[in-house]
């Protein structure tokens, strides 16, 4: 049975999860209908964040780094829509049922169980055709890859029957890799990457390596042969998104993509391996992954004051070249007030953004009236331009439902109000502080946190 379903099967009856809600603003329906699906899209990956990061059991930790780098957008199944005319815009309320949604869920797992299974057979009887079977092999992947998504979300909802697999992600990538002849160049990794795709207009992210959400000089070099092969569009008109991974091993790199539509489905699932000559040169190890746990994962996100950061470009994989024009957006889903830190790891210093027309801590902090709440508000109308010096930062965000307590600070000869610490891994601790423990669960949290890294580069 699949590693992952025995341990849902261990704990599914922990989690009850009502039905999920959800607003989005825009000029039209349509805006506001794909805004709202964006809102809830971020209260499950929320919810599954929570849930994980506050398992102790072995196996819970191990899925919840699967969720974490694989479920960074989630298919959304038996949603329901309302509307109503506000003058200047409309608001769009999208609900996820768990009672309807679940069934639909149960569904699609019961039939992608049943295709994993036949596939699966299907391969043991190729053995001496290796042709035949890599296909095989390449189908069983996809068809493990996108169940675990939707066993994900169903687990939320409720208590999901589930189906049991003869057969592995991990088994069938490791079948995969023995097939498979590894690509000398990045250019020929990409064409196979990019083989029978879905046609339509795509949104390319640099892949990342298992554990970070820092962008290495890989992962934007393989972004750029990507580009060069797939017609090209921005992340709010593209039709799919890709969205990359990848595995160091003892004498390759192993790189995985998913091509994913609008409502978090994945389509199409690819994997490649690189060859040592393909990456010769190439800076490919993440830099300190123990700072980029503390930063993402050591704060569990309660989902009744939630804080939501972003950009233009979105909120993973991001990777800026010069001269781009960035927008950084903050959301909050009740009143309250924020601030931003940034990390910059290659100075290894973090400051204060400093955001607000005004003295003292108030050039910091910024209020959310209820009037703005579960509206992205943009840090600076104009946006901040990508310039030297380049490399990576992480920008914090801290919401607090009273006005909060600010780290010390001191400005610098260039303009940074510095937080005043040894290193951006100790600044964390600063800004994070002690959090109240709370002595039931209806108690209500006072803060929240969200978190973006990304890399910025001269091309």
């Amino acid at each position: 049975m699949h590693l992952l379903l025995l341990f849902l099967l261990f704990i599914n009856g922990c989690v009850n999860a009502a039905s999920i809600v959800a607003d989005g603003y825009g000029p039209t329906n349509m805006d506001a209908r794909r805004n709202a699906l964006g809102t809830l899209s971020e209260s499950l990956k929320v919810e599954v964040k929570s849930f994980t990061t506050s398992t102790t059991d072995q196996n819970g930790l191990l899925y919840a780094k699967q969720v974490s780098e694989s479920s960074s957008e989630l298919p959304l199944l038996g949603t329901k829509f309302s509307y109503i005319d506000l003058g200047n815009e409309q608001m769009c309320t999208v609900t996820l049922d768990s009672d309807r949604a679940l069934v639909l869920y149960q569904r699609h797992i019961a039939r992608l169980g049943s295709e994993i299974n036949q596939l699966e057979n299907t391969q043991l009887q190729q053995k001496k055709s290796a042709d035949k079977r890599y296909q095989t092999l390449k189908q069983l992947y996809e068809k493990l890859d996108q169940i675990d998504d939707y066993i994900t979300v169903a687990l939320l909802l409720g208590s999901p029957q589930l189906p049991e697999l003869k057969t592995t992600l991990e088994q069938t990538t490791n079948l995969l890799r023995n097939l498979e002849s590894k690509a000398p160049t990045l250019a020929i990794g990409a064409s196979q990457l990019v083989k029978d795709l879905p046609e339509g207009g795509y949104f390319i992210e640099p892949a990342r390596a298992h554990g970070s959400r820092q962008i290495t000089q890989l992962g934007r070099l393989l972004r750029d042969e990507l580009e060069k092969k797939l017609p090209n569009s921005q992340r709010a008109q593209a039709e799919y998104r890709l969205s990359g991974s990848y595995e160091l091993l003892e004498h390759a790199i192993s790189v995985t993509y998913r091509a994913i539509d609008r409502q978090g489905k994945t389509l199409a699932t690819r994997q490649v391996q690189l060859s040592a000559s393909a990456y010769k040169g190439v800076a490919f190890k993440p830099t300190d992954l123990d700072y980029d746990k503390l930063l993402n994962e050591g704060y569990i996100v309660d989902n009744k004051f939630r804080a939501a950061l972003s950009t233009n470009f979105g909120n993973e994989a991001l990777a800026f070249r010069q001269g781009e024009v960035v927008r950084i957006l903050v959301k909050l889903n009740s009143p309250g007030f924020f601030y931003v830190v940034a990390h910059d790891r290659s100075n290894k210093f973090s400051y204060l953004l400093d955001i607000n027309e005004a003295m003292g801590n108030d050039r910091f902090v910024v209020s959310v009236d209820p009037s703005q709440v579960n509206r992205w508000i943009s840090l600076s109308p104009d946006g901040f331009e990508v310039t030297p010096p380049f490399g990576t930062e992480d920008l914090q965000l801290v919401a607090t439902r009273k006005y909060p307590a600010l780290p010390q600070t001191r400005l610098d000869k260039n303009g940074y109000y510095r937080v005043v610490a040894k290193s951006p891994k100790q600044a964390v601790l600063l800004t994070r502080g002690m959090k109240p423990k709370r002595k039931n669960e209806s108690a209500e949290p006072e803060s929240a946190e969200a978190t973006i890294t990304y890399t910025s580069s001269s091309k």
